[in-house]
């Protein structure tokens, strides 16, 4: 890279908490057993989070769902049972699951995407954790940047984590000190496409980095290595 990094610029903040978005990319089941599940009928389980029933189809859990498949292929005597209880599951997560599987879409609060993210994967529905990525991928921003790229590595979701990082080296200068790691930073600071106005302002993030936690003086040295002193105004270094 040259003696200044690329120049900075205002990325967006995404949407709020509050905000319904429309995960779709699933395989619908036909309308007539959608319909059932709906109204309860003729249904042979029912799946337990935080005492909340949701009734459903074996067969529809099963060919959606690695987990459910595995469990109920498996013989275990708890493969039969009526009800299969779902530790470290919300209601609103596994509502909207069913209807992903169900329906092939699911309607939800943007602040509800990671826990819905976290259901598919340890419920191996692969294609709602593809469509909770993407939507996360889209509202990637400096503020966020960070958490995502944690997130991604994971639950092994590399396009994302790529992204994420990206999202990181774009907006460097907005990424809050406090939520980044010495080998996250070290990773950003080591990077061509580091994007900041300055090499005093990559300098003084830094700084702001290290003293936002008690962080051991090593992570503080290891980062400053790779900020371009050369590259700064000499009164700035001076002082």
């Amino acid at each position: 890279r040259g003696t200044k990094r690329g120049d900075a610029q205002t990325r967006p903040h995404g949407l709020t908490a509050a905000d319904r978005i429309t995960l779709s990319g699933g395989e619908a089941h036909h309308s007539s057993l959608s319909a059932l599940w709906r109204k309860e009928k003729l249904t042979d389980i029912a799946l337990c989070a935080e005492g909340v029933e949701f009734k459903a189809h074996r067969v529809a859990l099963a060919s959606s769902s690695k987990y459910f498949l595995n469990l109920f292929e498996s013989g275990m005597r708890d493969a039969a049972d009526a009800t299969h209880a779902l530790e470290g599951i919300r209601p609103k997560a596994l509502k909207a699951l069913l209807a992903f599987i169900y329906e092939g879409k699911c309607e939800i609060d943007e602040g509800l995407l990671t826990e819905v993210l976290e259901a598919s994967a340890r419920l191996v529905v692969d294609t709602l954790k593809e469509a909770c990525a993407d939507a996360i991928g889209a509202r990637l921003a400096p503020s966020n940047a960070l958490n995502v790229w944690r997130l991604a590595d994971t639950f092994t979701l590399p396009a994302l984590e790529k992204a994420a990082v990206e999202a990181a080296l774009r907006g460097f200068e907005e990424l809050p000190p406090q939520l980044a790691t010495g080998a996250e930073v070290l990773a950003l600071v080591q990077e061509d496409r580091l994007v900041a106005k300055s090499e005093e302002a990559v300098f003084q993030w830094c700084v702001r980095w290290w003293e936002a936690a008690e962080r051991p003086e090593a992570e503080l040295l290891a980062a400053m290595k790779h900020v371009r002193f050369a590259a700064m105004d000499a009164g700035f270094v001076q002082t």
